[in-house]
């Protein structure tokens, strides 16, 4: 018998009820441009459809600011060739070189490359491409908080400038690399019985702009007075010379006096930094100059503010003291072989070793060390790069260290679950290590990053996340029946982690993917299905096999298991509907209790009567064929090996009233319909 293929395609229709959008923004997140621009993390939408048929989409997104519209921009059209989640961030989701903004206030936000300080509302709404039907939508609030002022530091308050060209610092504004920030620089006479306030509402005595934060008092300016007090400000401005940050950009007020330079007696303890870090200069050589003492060799160093550290022994090479205020104007001292066993576990967490320090006037008190792991997992320990600093609050700063393209740093799991870590973040004040790399999960790999990573005597634990979309076939050689991972949320563990898997279940069926959303659990123990809600429309559902077609609805998972060694097993319930297009679409009651496995469909022993059905006569060349009955046993449709033609496995019988419709009624009704 001779079979033909018939293709059917299915146009879907787009719904608002397929669509899902979920909105996330940092709550305090950058005012700058730039940042927006460039810095993924700040916005996150997850887009998610799950619909059968193919869709194209955009998002419209709209910034208000005190009810009224700031900037608005559209993205590009985003496809969806079926069910599935996308995820974008603020730097790909649209093109900021078309994104509209205010009337009122786009000339500040574009020239200034920063909006204003103020609370937000970002609605993102998403349409359908072509129509532009509002399908979904979400709304998030956020602020916008200017930086702080600058914080004088240099002279201190109250302090007394021996040399008549004193050099002003203070701390600068956080900007992004390529935003310029300025700083007004202005000096007042404080007359006695001034308050500096009341000084500071006069005209000053001197005032210039400069672009780093610190300034050299010049020597054009007016001549200090010996035994005169002066009061000093920075204010900080934004790229184009408006004022910038909180409180207008002003720092506060200080006062200095000005009396000329008298050499200060070299004392036992230098201050490194104050309430955390003195060198004890007892037994160091010490030579002097006009200005100065050298201070070199051996000395102590005293680390109050790490509590249960014993004083270091530091190696001090021509540090520089200035006799007139006894800061420290250059050299260094290092210990570069620290012995790791004196920083208490609470200092450094579970998984840093401090092996060396540092100071120059450059960089500061800097620590170095290594990221290691408990003995019990044989990973050698390596150096993590980066800027760790020690203030009054103690360590703080950030190290990391990526490998390179195509290696991995270590390796973690087994089982089912293998990690390739690829990049290790270590945060400090409070120690928090990240790590981030590539998982090895049911035969597929994919990105995923570890929070939190903690330590509690037996296994490494912490929060893991992995997005999609993923596609993972469940029968070897063939794509027919897929999960689809979205997303992976829980704990992971070196003994037993417990992760939760969202996604799909699918079908690939001829008019799409029959299927629904699946939930499921990772543990030690393997898989554990949690929720399967089926979204297959019996109406849309057809699986062409040629010369009969089949039919889905009611898809109910039963068993949902894996195992590194052999791989997926499973096992899917339904009800399927037998049709023939071929015998006039002649269409059969649906059959339940039919399973869909990996050795493919498992039909059981089924007899139906047909003959009180209204089913059609089929014309067969003239002869009359009237369904009677039809009738199946047990058997197995072993579809992931079949490639076509006459579907082998599939073997049932019908029976039949015969007739001749076409005789005239003249003739005897034995004839017209006879007993065959």
């Amino acid at each position: 018998m001779r079979c033909f293929i018939v293709l059917l395609t299915l146009f879907g229709i787009v719904q608002a009820g397929d669509w899902v959008v979920d909105l996330t923004i940092t709550p305090n997140p950058s005012p700058y441009l730039s940042d927006w621009r460039s810095h993924p993390g700040i916005l996150t939408l997850t887009i998610t459809y799950t619909g059968s048929a193919p869709a194209d989409v955009r998002v419209r997104g709209t910034i208000k600011r005190n009810g009224s519209v700031v900037a608005s921009g559209t993205s590009e059209i985003i496809s969806f060739p079926g069910p599935g989640t996308q995820v974008f961030s603020n730097t790909n989701l649209i093109n900021w070189e078309d994104v509209s903004y205010s009337q009122t206030l786009e000339e500040q936000i574009i020239r200034s490359g920063r909006f204003p300080e103020g609370t937000y509302e970002l609605c993102v709404k998403l349409i359908s491409e072509p129509g532009g039907d509002s399908l979904a939508q979400d709304c998030e609030t956020y602020t916008l908080v200017l930086p702080r002022p600058p914080t004088l530091l240099t002279p201190e308050n109250n302090d007394t400038v021996n040399i008549p060209i004193p050099v002003f610092t203070w701390t600068p504004l956080t900007a992004p690399p390529t935003y310029t920030i300025h700083y007004i620089f202005k000096l007042w006479n404080l007359v006695e019985g001034q308050t500096p306030s009341q000084a500071a509402a006069g005209f000053p005595l001197f005032s210039d702009t400069v672009d780093l934060p610190v300034l050299t008092y010049p020597l054009s300016a007016p001549e200090l007075e010996e035994n005169h007090s002066y009061v000093w400000q920075v204010q900080a401005l934004d790229s184009i010379y408006q004022p910038f940050g909180q409180n207008q950009g002003k720092s506060e007020l200080f006062v200095f006096t000005f009396s000329p330079a008298v050499s200060l007696r070299l004392p036992d303890t230098i201050t490194i930094i104050e309430d955390a870090a003195y060198l004890v200069i007892s037994g160091l050589s010490i030579e002097e100059t006009a200005t100065s003492y050298v201070l070199s060799g051996s000395a102590s160093l005293l680390l109050p503010v790490l509590s249960g550290v014993p004083p270091i022994t530091v190696s001090v090479s021509d540090l520089q003291i200035s006799k007139t205020d006894l800061s420290i104007t250059g050299g260094s001292f290092n210990a570069p072989d620290l012995d790791p066993s004196i920083f208490p576990e609470a200092i450094t967490g579970a998984f840093f070793k401090l092996t060396g320090l540092n100071f120059d006037i450059s960089n500061g008190l800097t620590f170095s060390g290594n990221f290691r792991l408990p003995d019990i997992f044989g990973i050698p320990e390596f150096e993590l790069p980066g800027n760790l600093h020690i203030d009054r609050n103690g360590l703080h700063g950030s190290l990391s260290k990526t490998a390179p393209e195509g290696e991995n740093l270590f390796t973690l799991g087994s089982g089912m679950f293998g990690l390739d870590i690829k990049s290790v973040e270590l945060t400090f004040s409070s120690p928090v290590v990240s790590l981030s790399g590539k998982i090895h999960l049911f035969d597929s790999t994919f990105d995923f990053r570890i929070d939190t990573l903690s330590f509690d005597g037996t296994n490494l634990t912490g929060k893991i996340r992995a997005d999609g979309p993923l596609n993972i076939s469940l029968v070897p050689g063939s794509d027919l029946v897929r999960i689809r991972m979205d997303s992976l949320r829980g704990t992971f563990s070196t003994g037993n982690p417990d992760i939760t898997f969202y996604g799909g279940f699918g079908i690939q069926i001829s008019s799409g993917t029959c299927g629904g959303n699946l939930t499921f659990r990772i543990t030690g123990g393997g898989i554990n299905l949690e929720n399967f809600e089926s979204n297959c429309d019996p109406h849309l559902s057809d699986l062409d096999l040629g010369w009969v077609h089949l039919g889905f609805r009611n898809l109910g998972i039963t068993t949902l298991s894996y195992n590194p060694g052999s791989g997926w097993d499973f096992n899917v319930g339904m009800d399927i509907k037998i049709s023939f297009p071929y015998l006039d679409s002649l269409e059969l009651p649906w059959i339940g209790g039919i399973t869909l496995g990996t050795d493919g469909f498992h039909f059981p022993s089924t007899n139906l009567d047909l003959s009180s059905l209204p089913l059609p006569t089929i014309d067969f060349g003239g002869f009359g064929l009237k369904p009677l009955a039809f009738s199946m046993g047990d058997m197995v449709f072993p579809w992931f090996s079949w490639s076509g033609g006459a579907p082998t496995g599939l073997s049932f019988s019908f029976s039949f009233d015969f007739q001749l419709p076409n005789l005239p009624e003249s003739f005897p009704e034995c004839i017209r319909t006879p007993d065959i």
